[in-house]
């Protein structure tokens, strides 16, 4: 009977699942590839950094002409500076030193900070001094090409005793300091002297990388299963209501063919059956209020679609200034402001986005935690105005449309010890709400919000004001009810504020309350103790 309803659903419910588990997917794989980016920038920016001390230090050491050292177990006389007369020589009071020349010096100190740091560093040449300083076949290559003019730098990931490692190596020059030590070898003043090389163990990074992708499984795995969820309640849902469609027109149907014989009787059962399903139907609806697992699963899609939307937003503007870069760049016009600009563009876009992915993730966290008797999570220290910055910076992408003015007056002051994700959800509702309700799109006048903070005797207040349209008063005693919204499928979904409305009052042991006059705009106050917002010692 019910055997095509079935069938659709399924299908449907298969097509939904496997756009959701390709999304996943999707994210997952972007954001192990960027990890790998990640570590392979971090350990070249450190050999850069190695490589540029080493070089200065050889610099140094050059324009010095050397430096002479008491000799001792570590430094001896150098025998392969056996041919300098200057080599060894005695103090008027009779210290002997002998001449550390910027090649041994260097060599001294990478093989030292190896040791001690465990990055190492080498100072080659195909010609040599000292056997030791002989290039090997990664070196010598490299060295060809820089005296080519084929390369500035060479940079190479090879295995080193079973272990990942980033090569850096560059090229050094003969100075006029040099020709001493080196001349009789034929180097000249600004001929490649050979290379300094920086190896760095890519092992401390791709910990910290790992580390960050299992937090990423995690919380990709938590969404999956959510959105899962999602799935299997709509297809539920979609069944039961096309079976009770279903039997109501067969219902209807044999009414209809036996109305002549059995009016009387079979309007008396169908009033029956109508009252049964709108019994139920109330039992349903007050059902899903009381179980906050019912309430937020229908609103999730709704909740986490500005921090998620904020991200692909973020993404297709840098692709677009990327393009313009590259382009730029093969058509020999890349300027430094252009790429100066274009960092900053990268940078900002990027904190966005991030900040808008771990929203969505708090999001997330608070749906679950609203719908179980016990809320599980750990709190932490933050600065509340420092952090209402980060949300309103995670919902730039929508904010910068709109002609609207937004302010953070919270008192700098103010550190507190909470679930910053309940707070980051009340202000995101809060200016969401004002942008799709409180504002005429077409309108000229410049919108004003303000979120304002203070200490007033034992309890935090927050204050959030706009000057938009306002409330009708008969509205503001239902507007933390499940399900109520004036804008049912254009962007409300009826369960932002009453989620929010739970978070404060059961959640934080706070109040909130709303303020409206039509045509002045909407307040909404809230107030926690003090006592539920600082670290129990």
């Amino acid at each position: 009977m019910y055997g095509n309803i079935k069938k659709t659903v399924i299908t449907y419910f298969i097509l939904a699942l496997v756009v959701w588990s390709a999304i996943i997917a999707t994210s997952v794989a972007w954001n192990m590839d960027n990890g790998k980016k990640q570590v392979y920038n971090l350990a070249l920016n450190a050999a850069q950094a190695n490589f540029n001390k080493d070089e200065s230090i050889r610099l140094w050491s050059t324009k010095m002409g050397g430096v002479y050292v008491t000799p001792n177990k570590d430094v001896q006389p150098n025998p392969y500076l056996a041919h300098l007369k200057h080599r060894d020589v005695v103090t008027q009071d009779g210290q002997k030193l002998t001449l550390m020349n910027p090649a041994f010096m260097i060599r001294t100190i990478m093989d030292d900070y190896a040791k001690n740091f465990g990055i190492s560093g080498r100072i080659v040449g195909q010609v040599a001094l000292n056997p030791d300083n002989l290039a090997d076949e990664f070196e010598s290559n490299a060295i060809d090409k820089f005296i080519k003019g084929e390369a500035s730098e060479i940079v190479e990931i090879q295995m080193h005793q079973g272990k990942e490692q980033l090569r850096l190596i560059k090229p050094f020059y003969m100075k006029p300091g040099c020709v001493a030590c080196h001349g009789h070898l034929g180097f000249k003043d600004k001929d490649v002297r050979g290379a300094i090389g920086v190896s760095i163990p890519l092992e401390p990074y791709q910990k910290i990388n790992k580390q960050g992708i299992n937090d990423m499984m995690i919380s990709h795995t938590l969404i999956y299963i959510l959105g899962l969820l999602t799935i299997i309640a709509f297809s539920k849902h979609a069944y039961n209501s096309l079976k009770e469609r279903k039997l109501a027109n067969d219902t209807l149907h044999e009414l209809n063919v036996t109305l002549d014989k059995k009016v009387q009787e079979r309007t008396q059962e169908l009033e029956t059956i109508l009252t049964d399903l709108k019994e139920t139907q109330k039992k349903l609806i007050e059902t899903e209020k009381m179980s906050s697992l019912g309430s937020l699963v229908a609103g999730v899609a709704h909740e986490i679609n500005t921090p998620i939307g904020n991200s692909i937003t973020g993404t297709t503007q840098l692709q677009h200034e990327t393009n313009i870069l590259i382009q730029a760049l093969q058509e020999e016009t890349l300027g430094k402001n252009a790429l100066i600009e274009y960092l900053d563009t990268v940078k900002i876009i990027s904190d966005s986005m991030y900040i808008s992915l771990m929203s969505a993730a708090s999001l997330v966290r608070s749906f679950k935690q609203v719908a179980i008797d016990q809320y599980i999570e750990e709190k932490r220290d933050f600065n509340l105005k420092e952090y209402c910055d980060e949300v309103l910076l995670s919902l730039h992408n929508k904010t910068k449309y709109e002609n609207i003015d937004i302010q953070n007056l919270i008192d700098r002051s103010i550190n507190v010890y909470s679930y910053a994700g309940i707070f980051s959800q009340a202000i995101t509702n809060f200016i969401m709400n004002s942008i799709i309700h409180g504002y005429d799109k077409d309108s000229d006048k410049e919108g004003k919000i303000t979120i304002e903070g203070k200490i007033v005797q034992n309890d935090l207040v927050m204050i959030y004001k706009d000057d938009g349209k306002g409330i009708e008063e008969e509205l503001i005693g239902k507007i933390f009810d499940p399900f109520f919204t004036t804008k049912f499928g254009q962007g409300g979904s009826g369960l932002g504020l009453s989620v929010i409305y739970n978070l404060i009052v059961h959640k934080l042991k706070g109040n909130i309350t709303c303020e409206s006059k039509v045509g002045q705009g909407i307040q909404m106050i809230i107030t926690i103790p003090l006592d539920e917002l600082q670290e129990n010692t």
